[in-house]
């Protein structure tokens, strides 16, 4: 019996050393200065348009503007008057054409 409750000190013995180092490190870690950070580039002030740009801008319509946005594909190498890319871009004001070989 007297070894039974030996064996449970050492157990404790060795769990409560266990504790007092873990939270030893958890001080040590938590106290140590923090490493510098870079400034993110995001967070930089950013630099004012071109004038010629914003004043183009600023002469779109929303219609415009918003036909800015998007980027259509193109089969084909008919681009005259009656085509169907010459309609997206005048009535539509398509940002952009990606042609495809077909």
């Amino acid at each position: 019996m007297r070894y039974a409750i030996g064996d449970t000190l050492v157990k404790c013995f060795s769990m409560s050393r266990f504790i007092r180092i873990l939270l030893l490190l958890f001080v040590l870690l938590n106290t140590s200065a923090p490493l510098p950070v870079a400034a993110s580039p995001y967070l930089q002030t950013p630099t004012p348009p071109n004038p010629v740009v914003a004043r183009f801008l600023s002469s779109l319509t929303p219609e415009e503007k918003v036909g800015q946005l998007f980027v259509i594909t193109f089969n084909g190498t008919a681009t005259d008057e009656n085509s169907a890319i010459y309609d997206l871009i005048t009535r539509y004001h398509v940002g952009g054409v990606m042609l495809q070989s077909a």
